[in-house]
């Protein structure tokens, strides 16, 4: 869901580096499914790569929202940027990453069956996770764009996370490494990831100190 309403049409539109430098202003024209399109105001847009990582400020009474996404089309009149998400969620995704070991099972999601108890599950190892995904080891073979369901146990409840994979690699003795993406996870669970992330991030630096005074 694109993380902007309609509300900020037509709104001045700051385009910056992620460092916060001002690269040019227009006018907020266009929403589309993850995109959003920007034309020129009074200056011309600056014309920029392809696949270029922006931040936009779109100014709004009391409500101004940043965003961050990638320059698709970038000429001198209009900017259409894709992959469009809330500065905030990018930071968090980037930020809680944790490397782990912790084992669980996933079940396929096949196309018109959401009854768990009808799917076999498999057992996978995840070796990283983040509020954005996690890497998982499974002898499993999967392939780019399959997705299946993650159960983990936060705060004394399982919540089901839809993964997606998104790249893939060879491990040792025969296992599969496979890198996801969660899917459109809610507001709820991503708090309760960064929960979990930190009480074991707390964790492991408890048992650090400890080995260190031993």
């Amino acid at each position: 869901m694109l993380p902007v309403s309609e509300k900020y049409l037509n709104r001045t539109c700051e385009i910056k580096t992620p460092e916060g430098a001002v690269l040019g202003r227009g006018v907020l024209e266009g929403l589309g499914e993850n995109s959003v399109q920007i034309k020129k105001a009074n200056d011309f847009l600056p014309t920029l790569v392809c696949n270029t990582r922006v931040d936009l400020h779109i100014l709004y009474p009391r409500e101004n929202k940043t965003l961050i996404g990638k320059v698709y089309l970038s000429t001198p009149e209009m900017m259409r940027v894709t992959e469009v998400q809330n500065l905030s969620d990018y930071e968090r995704r980037d930020f809680f990453r944790l490397n782990m070991e912790l084992y669980a099972r996933v079940y396929p999601v096949l196309e018109g069956n959401s009854d768990l108890n009808s799917i076999q599950p498999f057992p996978v190892k995840l070796t990283n996770l983040s509020i954005g995904g996690c890497f998982i080891e499974t002898r499993k073979k999967m392939e780019i764009g399959d997705r299946f369901m993650l159960l983990l146990l936060l705060d004394g409840n399982k919540e089901s996370f839809v993964c997606q994979v998104q790249r893939k690699s060879r491990r040792e003795n025969n296992f599969n490494g496979y890198g996801c993406a969660f899917f459109d996870n809610s507001s709820h669970q991503n708090d309760l990831l960064c929960q979990f992330l930190f009480e074991q991030q707390r964790e492991i630096i408890r048992r650090r100190r400890e080995q260190e005074q031993t």
